[in-house]
């Protein structure tokens, strides 16, 4: 498995502020980064955020369908992923967005200097696993940037004496982050990892870093710094 190219996620509550008004000055930053990484960067998944569970929780209060809520989701997210795509430019990203891991494959055959930008694929699946699925299908390292820096030994919200980990198993996220075997995802609900996430890292045994969503830190992170926490197969 290469090293030196890495699938980056970008979460979606990343690119707007509590208002929902877009994050310009932070989204030119993400823009600056996959430029200034484009060799080091296969793929960029970009989650809905924020706009997602806006409209999902409009559709909920009238149709409680969850299938139909994430169909939405996915909208979200790859409209989010298109919008970054064109800022970046046709040089350095394909404009376009592959709507399955197939796609994303024949894209990359065709196109392998390009990076490629992908959101949410299937219902039921969260921006997270389609990163995930991504970098397993294209032997790739994964770094994930959230809200948060890592995962905690608790709550770091809630919990003053929570500690930063920087490396945890697959069972000792799913602990931690209380992921039962058959834990309940709904449309939109967000979560650094989930029961789909850790399944796809366990079998196909990538290297995946959870970090603080910033442009600095992701940069970090594809030079090798031991920055976030690293999640071990």
């Amino acid at each position: 498995m290469a090293r030196d190219k890495y699938v980056v996620k970008i979460g979606g509550s990343l690119l707007f502020d509590d208002k929902l008004n877009v994050n310009t000055s932070r989204i030119q930053e993400f823009v600056e980064f996959i430029k200034a990484n484009e060799k080091r960067i296969d793929a960029v998944v970009v989650g809905g955020g924020r706009v997602a569970r806006l409209y999902i929780g409009a559709v909920k209060a009238v149709r409680p369908n969850e299938a139909v809520q994430d169909v939405l989701g996915i909208a979200a997210s790859r409209l989010n992923a298109q919008a970054i795509a064109a800022l970046v430019g046709a040089e350095v990203a394909y404009q376009g967005v592959p709507g399955s891991i197939g796609e994303l494959l024949r894209v990359k055959s065709a196109a392998p200097g390009k990076v490629v930008f992908m959101g949410g694929l299937e219902v039921g699946q969260s921006t997270t696993s389609v990163a995930c699925e991504a970098a397993e299908a294209l032997e790739r390292a994964l770094v994930i940037g959230t809200d948060v820096d890592g995962i905690y030994t608790k709550d770091p919200d809630k919990h003053k004496d929570a500690k930063r980990l920087d490396e945890v198993t697959i069972a000792e996220a799913a602990r931690i982050l209380g992921l039962g075997d058959f834990a309940n995802q709904q449309a939109g609900e967000y979560r650094i990892l989930d029961n789909v996430s850790l399944g796809i890292i366990s079998r196909s045994k990538i290297p995946v870093r959870l970090v603080k969503g910033e442009a600095k830190v992701l940069a970090a992170a594809l030079a090798g710094e031991q920055v976030g926490t690293l999640v071990k197969a």
